[in-house]
């Protein structure tokens, strides 16, 4: 049985500008390094390090259409960043 255990989740149907001020405060907990996350009794706050692993995954299933961002680090830095790079725009 594997180790990991959630400590946290939420899910709530909101307007795209909630979700984006959601995404801000969680970029401003990664350049200040902690990003405490609550929601009714429940918290938690993580302090992320200087390494992190980024993954971008996008489903299409016709009608749905998902995006899934997911940020892991280690307590103790042993990422090591690679030379790939991720593009994100727009659009046109």
């Amino acid at each position: 049985m594997s180790g990991k255990k959630r400590v946290f989740e939420f899910e709530q149907i909101v307007k795209t500008e909630s979700a984006i001020q959601y995404l801000e405060q969680i970029v401003a907990g990664l350049k200040g390094g902690q990003i405490a996350l609550a929601s009714g009794e429940t918290g938690v706050t993580l302090n992320p390090t200087e390494t992190t692993k980024f993954t971008v995954e996008i489903k299409d299933s016709g009608f749905d259409k998902t995006l899934k961002m997911k940020l892991k680090w280690r307590g103790d830095a042993s990422l090591v960043p690679t030379g790939t790079t991720l593009e994100i725009g727009q659009g046109t």
